[in-house]
């Protein structure tokens, strides 16, 4: 078994459907680039996670989102074509779709239900802190 951790663009929205003995299992691709200049190429990763926590996280994976994604590296092959398969363990959201630059969702203040509607949550409180109060 191989473990591996990459960081790409989600190409699609993750989808969770029940497979075999009633599992939940959560997918969505991956596009990592790698080289520069005329040697750059785009690897994609088809990732999986596996119940209910795939589908809780799932629920915040959208095309475009950069994301982190660290698991267990498989193959799989299909028409003679060979196809890199990560079984995850462990999503690190990273940010949302560039749009002009910019992230088109703002930072941690909208969520997703698991509906896929955005919904408002309250920001936490910021503490105050001033150098007068530290003691040295």
């Amino acid at each position: 078994m191989i473990s591996l951790s990459i960081i790409g663009r989600v190409g699609k929205d993750a989808a969770t459907k029940t497979v075999g003995n009633n599992r939940l299992a959560t997918s969505w691709s991956v596009a990592v680039n790698v080289g520069w200049g005329e040697n750059k190429e785009t690897l994609w990763f088809d990732c999986t996670m596996w119940g209910e926590r795939g589908e809780k996280v799932g629920a915040h994976i959208a095309k475009g989102d950069q994301i982190g994604v660290t698991g267990s590296l498989s193959t799989r092959e299909h028409d003679g074509k060979t196809y890199l398969k990560i079984d995850v363990q462990d999503v690190t959201l990273i940010g949302g779709k560039r749009e002009g630059g910019e992230s088109s969702r703002p930072a941690r203040s909208e969520g997703r239900s698991p509906g896929g509607r955005a919904q408002q949550q309250a920001e936490p409180p910021r503490d105050e802190f001033y150098d007068d109060n530290i003691g040295f």
